[in-house]
This record gives structure tokens, C-alpha cells and sequence, in this order.
């Protein structure tokens, strides 16, 4: 280097070192002090909370801050560098007590805040942890307010904040971790506690009544809302603990007393008999809950009312519902699993006090209740029909109700009738219920009898070989509720309309020929309205043979297999005509029935030897449409189980003989429609001898058919098997389908519920795989009908339909 460079050269680092100078001789003004920020506890600037800037870099890398706090008090800091610096923050309280701190990479913004438990020096540290510039600081400090106390809330029982019920807001940190208040309240009282935490926050939420009895609690994960509520047995104190379980900040929260008003009583209901709570029938609602567990209620009535109550309750609790007459027996009692309505109904036979018990299962909250008594009007005569022969209600040939129960088993009947005439009577229970018919003549003989399973239509015939009273007989079997009656004495002839016939007719006749194999019928006339008025063929197990509109004479109907021909007359609202008159019957002798290796078996249960299993609505009509439906097919019904003939015993039994039956070469067909539980992943067929409600281990459970069981009882067989279980958790029976030779439905996972469509009377599964997809659409194998029916089933998730293919490359279907 020359002489010039060199002098160059110094110059260069002479000017450097004036700027470096500059710079280092510039005072800084951290936070407005006009200086720089202490490096320590020790040296901590003391400022007022508020939002400034300050500098930090190689040679300054710490910025110490105090304010003066008081107890109670909320610290809230936020920093944020400027571009290219990574700086971090720190929060202490007095006596140097961590409260918080924040470290993101790069120039993010940071945050730290926290409570403070005593007055002094709130600490703020601001870090350089990379680069060099300014960063803004905000500094606020808020006095804590929980519940508008203008303070922090009490940390235990003892020291509980007492507020009165209404909205509005806390402050729970890390160093803040309890927030209790208390509130007055008195006997009867319903307390509901609603609270919700800031985002990012996870707050519980208990609540206890006098004497710092449990009352509920709530404890969702995240941010969410939780609540609690319970009723109050005694005066005191409701205490409510709010609890920090992750991260910091407000929760508002909403407290609410009010006194319950059972039945618009002013009240909570009666807790027994003696303290029955008096009301009249009619709509209202109450309450129960875990310290609230039973509510009674009475209403006046007189000797053969019919007391009808039904009560559904809030969505989550589990109530059950029970009836009793004046002399406190009981009448009913209904006790569905989960939040679905119960109802009960009964007769009483004398006048004084019927007796309504709301009993708590588990949850808790409101239940609407409707109670209505009506008195017995049997076929219109005002009252209760007769109990025996000699106390038959006489009526006319005519349609009517009548209603039957436990307490009320038989009505009799008797209609005057000539000599040669036929007379058809058709009995129809309400649904749930199985009532059975007689029919006997005027020396008492019984001239025809039915007793279908179920709620079945029931008919009898029967011919007078003179004229006077034939009596008709209801009879309770099952159940209880309303029946439909339709009595009928023909003009002449086997069958015959009314001429003309009325609009909006639905009757069916029915002949019999006990024992023989074929039957046909010859019309002398038919004449109904052309295209809207039709007479429909069926046999007796209600198959639909042929049908007719128009007009004809003369003609014979086609053979109908079996001993019976039904003839049904079905019109619309606008115009009639003549009618039919059936004058003769044609029959032929019974064909040995062709051996089938195609076999069945079907159960459907509605009702349960444990009373509090029992309700189900249409299972048992499932089973009567599968029924249909196979047989059509060319199936033998091997065994056709309802209510009480579906023990677990007896499905064994029907299982075992069915593979049999079908053997290796056979279709067999598992039908299944009632109650299904589900413990762990096992699922089990609740069966009509199942006992207790509550079990905690499958299989082996008497009353209960698991899976592992059903698998056990089929390991052998190795035809095809198709299995159709519309119940509940039946989608934990998937390991029935062990083979390619093997399909399965069901109505949901092994955690899902089955549904009804009460429109169509049927489980939904059932109306819509069955009767829309195999009946209506026409599908050929399971799977087209599986495949259509779940892009059109309601119900999603859990409650899915459930599909179990053993070869899903091949088609399943029921006819080979």
C-alpha cells in the first residue's frame, strides 16, 4: 500500500468511528424515561402503565420495567418489535412471582398477562434474543370485577362471594385458578348456571346446594359453554364453582333461580301417595333431577273411566311413568331407555283418586305431561260392555270402538240375527295391544274363534242354523287400549255388499273352507265405479291375487291357494254403485305343500316380561311384513316368534332347527326387530325374558343372545345365510358374516339407535328396505336395495344403515 491508500484507508475508520460514536452518544427514551431501562429486578425501571417504545440491541439486550399493582389486580402486557428484531417478554409479579411469559421467533408480537395476589411491583422484562431496533410496549392494569363485586372472587366454600342471580362476567390465569359465589335460595327452587370461557380458555363448572351437597357439574374440553342445574330441597346457599383448568382470561357467566311450578301448581309435586299433588287432567310440564326424583300427582275420577297419561322428558334425562287406581294398585306403567316418550293408560274400576308417578331414571330436567280421562263408550252405549254371556251388551249390525285392559279383559256382545244368514264380525286392537274374538250362536256354541299374535285384525264367521242373539266376545290377551268392531249380517248368499255401497269403504268378508286346498268364489254381480272404486282378492294370509273395477257378471274369481278367500271392497269419496254379491263357493283338496330348502326365522317383540323394557311400536309389525314377503318368495316360516314366545331359549331353538332345515345346500333368513344392547363392542339381542335394565358384561347373560352366541350357534351351518336385524347397536352382530356365502342389514353401528316411521308403522329400516326397495322398487339381490335405500335414509352417523357383505364382487339375492 502506497501512502495515499494508507491515508485513505484511516480516514475510512476515522469516519466510522465518529458515526459509531454518534450513534452511541444518542440517549435513548425507553418508555418516555429519557434514558435507558434498568438490566434487572434491581435496576427496574419504575413507569406508569401505559404504551410506549424502546430500543434494545447487542449491547443493551435486556429492558426491566415495574409498575405499582394492588391485590387483585389484572396485568396485561403486549410487545411488538420492530421488522428484523426477535425480542421476547416476560411478566412478574411482587416478591418476583412468575406470572407469564411469550417467546415467538422472529418479529412476531408477544403477550403476557396475569393476576397479581398482592400489592407491590408488577416486573416487565423485555429480552433481545436476536437482531436490534425498537419495539412498542402497552402496558394496562385492571382491577379485577368478578360477577361486578369489584373484586376477585372467593377460593373455596368458606369464602364464597355472594351474588344475586343474573348475567355477568369473571377472570381466571394460572395464578387465579378458582373463582366461588354463592346465592340465596329457598325450598323448591330451581337453580340453572350457564358459563362460557374466553377463546382458548378451558373453564369448569359445578355447582352444590346447602350443606355443600352436589347438585351437577359440567366439564367440556376447549372453549365451550358448560352448564348445571339442579332443584333445591332445602333454604341456604347455592354455591358455584368456576375452575381454570387451561389457559386465562374472562368467562361470563349466567345464574338463574326460579321456583318450580309442577303442573302449574306454585310448586314441586308431591314426593309419595299421601302427599299426591291434587290437579285436574290436562297439559303442563315438571321437573326432576338427581336431588328432585319423583313427582305424584292425583286426579278425581269415577268408576269406569279410562285414564290416559303420557309424558316425554327433556332431551338427556331418562324418566319413567306410572299409573295407579284408587286403591292404589297399579294400572300401568311404562319405561322406555333414554328420552322418549312413556305413556300409560287404564280403567278404574271405582270412583276416588287415580294416582300419576313421575319417577326419575337418570339426567334431569323438565317433562311434559298430558293426562286425560274419558269415560267408556263401547260400540256407542255409554258405558262398559258386559262380562259374560249373560250380561252381553246387545247392538246392531254396525262399526264402533271399544277399549279393553288389564282391569277390563272381556266385552261381550249380542246382535239379533236371522236363521241362514251369515254374520262376519272383524276385530282390530290399537297398536301394542292383542286382543283375540269369539263368536258363538244362540245356544251359546262357539261358531268361529281368532286369535292372531299382535296387533292383528282379527275376523269370524259363522252361519245360524236359527234366528236370535249370536254373542260376540273381545278378549284381552295383551295390552290394552281402543279396538275397532265391524259386525255384519249378510242379506243372502256367501258374500254381499251393501247396495249401493257407501263412499270411502274399506271392508273386507272373508269365507272359509277349514281344511281344504284351494278355493275360488263365483260373483253373480259386480258393478263398482270404474277406476276408482276396486274388489280385491286375497288369501288368507292377505297375498293379493287379482282385483276387479267396473262391471261383471257371471264369473268365478281364480283358485286362491289354501282353505280361505278374502274379498275386500275398497272406495274413494265420490260417487257408488251397486256392489257385489258373491252366491257360491268352488274348493278342492289340499296339495301336499313341496319340501323347501329355503327356511325363516322372524321375531318381532313389542313388549317384555321386564315391564321397563316394554313399548316398542311396530316390531312386531315388521315381523308380519317380512312374513309376507318370504313367503311370496317360496320361504318356510320355520318359526314366527312374538312378545312372549321370543325367549332367548326358544330363538336358540328356532336358530339351531332352521340350519337344519335349509342345510348346506338352503337360504336360511334371520328376521330380528326389537330391543338390541351393546356392551363394549359386543352386541346382544335383548330377548323377551331378558332381566335386569343395567348389565356390564356379554355374552352369557341370561335373557340376552349375543353375537359370539348367534356366530356359536351357526358355526356349523354353511348355506346362505341373509340376516335383518332392524334394532338398535345391531351393528355390533358383524361377526355373523363369516363367509361369501353370508349377508347382513341392520339398522345402525353397534352404538346406533334404531327409528320408527310412525306414518307407515314400521321400523324405518324395515318400510324402507323392505317395503320401499325389495317390495316397491322391485330389487332383485340386497345389495341394489341396500345401495338405494342409504342415499335416501334419513338418519346419518351412528344411526346409519349398516351393510355386511361376504363377497362384495357377487350379488346376494333371496330367491336362489
Amino acid at each position: 500500500m502506497n501512502r495515499a491508500g494508507a491515508s485513505v484507508a484511516l480516514c475510512l475508520v476515522l469516519l466510522f468511528s465518529l458515526m459509531v460514536g454518534v450513534v452511541a452518544a444518542q440517549a435513548q427514551d425507553d418508555m418516555g424515561t429519557g434514558g435507558d431501562a434498568g438490566n434487572d429486578f434491581y435496576s427496574a425501571t419504575l413507569i406508569s402503565p401505559a404504551a410506549g417504545t424502546g430500543y434494545l440491541d447487542a449491547t443493551d439486550t435486556a429492558d426491566w420495567y415495574k409498575v405499582e399493582v394492588t391485590a387483585g389486580q389484572t396485568v396485561s402486557v403486549s410487545m411488538i418489535p420492530s421488522f428484523g428484531p426477535d425480542f421476547d417478554l416476560e411478566l412478574y409479579g411482587p416478591n418476583q412471582a412468575y406470572l407469564g411469559s411469550s417467546a415467538h421467533g422472529g418479529s412476531q408480537p408477544e403477550a403476557a398477562h396475569g393476576t397479581v395476589t398482592s400489592s407491590g411491583y408488577a416486573y416487565i422484562f423485555v429480552k433481545r434474543f436476536a437482531g436490534e431496533g425498537t419495539y412498542s410496549l402497552t402496558i394496562t392494569g385492571t382491577t379485577q370485577d368478578d360477577m361486578g363485586t369489584g373484586g376477585d372472587a372467593g377460593d373455596n366454600f368458606g369464602a364464597a362471594t355472594l351474588v344475586t342471580p343474573g348475567t355477568g362476567a369473571g377472570y381466571l390465569d394460572s395464578q387465579d385458578r378458582s373463582d366461588w359465589y354463592k346465592i340465596q335460595v329457598t325450598p323448591g327452587q330451581l337453580v340453572s348456571v350457564s358459563m362460557t370461557p374466553s377463546f382458548g380458555a378451558d373453564f369448569d363448572l359445578a355447582i352444590y346446594g346447602p350443606n355443600h351437597a352436589y347438585l351437577g357439574s359440567s366439564a367440556h374440553g376447549g372453549s365451550q359453554p358448560e352448564a348445571a342445574h339442579g332443584a333445591i330441597a332445602s333454604s341456604g346457599y347455592v354455591y358455584i364453582f368456576v375452575e381454570r383448568f387451561t389457559g386465562e382470561g374472562t368467562y361470563s357467566l349466567v345464574i338463574t333461580g326460579t321456583t318450580q311450578d309442577d303442573m302449574g301448581t306454585g310448586g314441586d309435586a308431591g314426593d309419595n301417595f299421601g302427599a299426591a299433588t291434587v290437579i285436574t287432567p290436562g297439559t303442563g310440564t315438571g321437573y326432576l333431577g338427581s336431588t328432585d326424583k319423583a313427582d305424584w300427582y292425583k286426579i278425581q275420577v269415577t268408576a269406569n273411566q279410562i285414564v290416559s297419561v303420557s309424558m316425554t322428558p327433556s332431551f338427556g334425562a331418562d324418566f319413567d311413568l306410572w299409573l295407579y287406581g284408587p286403591d292404589q294398585s297399579r294400572l300401568d306403567s311404562s319405561a322406555h331407555g333414554g328420552s322418549v316418550t312413556d305413556a300409560v293408560h287404564g280403567t278404574v274400576t271405582s270412583s276416588g283418586y287415580a294416582y300419576i308417578f313421575v319417577e326419575w331414571f337418570t339426567g334431569e330436567g323438565t317433562y311434559s305431561l298430558t293426562i286425560t280421562g274419558t269415560t267408556q263408550d263401547d260400540m256407542g252405549t255409554g258405558g262398559d260392555a258386559g262380562d259374560n254371556f249373560g250380561a252381553a251388551t246387545a247392538i246392531s249390525p254396525s262399526s264402533g270402538t271399544g277399549y279393553l285392559s288389564s282391569r277390563d279383559t272381556a266385552d261381550w256382545y249380542k246382535v239379533q240375527a236371522p236363521a241362514d244368514r251369515m254374520i262376519s264380525v272383524s276385530m282390530t286392537p290399537s297398536f301394542g295391544a292383542d286382543f283375540d274374538l269369539w263368536l258363538y250362536g244362540p245356544d251359546q256354541s262357539r261358531l268361529d274363534s281368532s286369535a292372531h299374535g299382535g296387533s292383528q285384525t282379527d275376523t269370524v264367521e259363522g252361519t245360524l242354523s236359527s234366528s236370535g242373539y249370536v254373542y260376540i266376545f273381545v278378549e284381552q290377551f295383551t295390552g290394552e287400549g281402543t279396538y275397532s268392531l265391524n259386525v255384519s249380517v249378510a242379506t243372502g248368499g256367501e258374500a254381499e255388499s251393501a247396495h249401493p255401497y257407501t263412499n270411502n269403504l274399506d271392508k273386507t268378508w272373508t269365507i272359509s273352507r277349514p281344511g281344504e286346498g284351494k278355493i275360488k268364489a263365483h260373483f253373480a254381480q259386480l258393478e263398482t265405479e270404474n277406476g276408482w272404486d276396486y274388489v280385491y282378492i286375497y288369501d288368507k294370509n292377505d297375498n293379493l291375487v287379482e282385483s276387479y273395477t267396473g262391471s261383471r257378471r257371471d264369473f268365478w274369481t281364480s283358485w286362491v291357494n289354501g282353505d280361505t278367500i278374502k274379498i275386500r271392497l275398497v272406495t274413494d269419496g265420490s260417487f257408488t254403485a251397486y256392489g257385489f254379491t258373491v252366491d257360491n263357493v268352488e274348493t278342492s283338496a289340499a296339495v301336499p305343500p313341496t319340501p323347501s330348502n329355503k327356511v325363516a326365522v322372524i321375531v318381532g317383540i313389542n313388549d317384555y316380561q321386564n315391564l321397563r323394557m316394554s313399548g316398542m311400536r311396530y316390531c312386531i309389525n315388521d315381523a308380519i311384513a317380512w312374513k309376507s314377503y318370504l313367503v311370496g318368495r317360496g320361504y318356510t316360516i320355520s318359526s314366527f316368534l312374538t312378545d312372549n314366545q321370543a325367549t332367548e331359549a326358544n330363538i336358540q331353538s328356532a336358530i339351531t332347527r332352521a340350519a337344519a332345515e335349509a342345510g348346506s345346500d338352503g337360504t336360511l333368513v334371520l328376521i330380528f326387530s326389537g330391543r338390541c344392547i351393546c356392551i363394549d363392542t359386543t352386541s346382544a339381542f335383548v330377548c323377551y325374558d331378558a332381566g335386569a335394565r343395567s348389565i356390564t358384561t356379554l355374552p352369557g347373560v341370561s335373557g340376552y343372545l349375543s353375537g359370539p352366541e348367534l356366530q356359536n350357534l351357526l358355526s356349523g351351518y354353511d348355506g346362505k345365510l341373509f340376516a335383518f336385524f332392524d334394532s338398535s347397536c345391531s351393528g355390533g352382530m358383524g361377526q355373523l358374516v363369516t363367509s361369501a356365502k353370508r349377508y347382513m342389514v341392520t339398522a345402525c353401528t353397534n352404538v346406533g339407535h334404531r327409528y320408527d316411521d310412525a306414518l307407515h308403522g314400521h321400523g324405518a329400516l324395515t318400510y324402507w328396505f323392505l317395503k320401499e326397495g325389495l317390495i316397491n322398487q322391485g330389487f332383485t339381490n340386497a345389495e341394489e336395495a341396500f345401495n338405494w335405500v342409504s342415499a335416501r335414509y334419513l338418519y346419518t352417523g351412528a344411526n346409519a344403515a349398516q351393510q355386511f357383505d361376504g363377497d362384495p364382487t357377487s350379488s346376494f339375492s333371496l330367491d336362489s
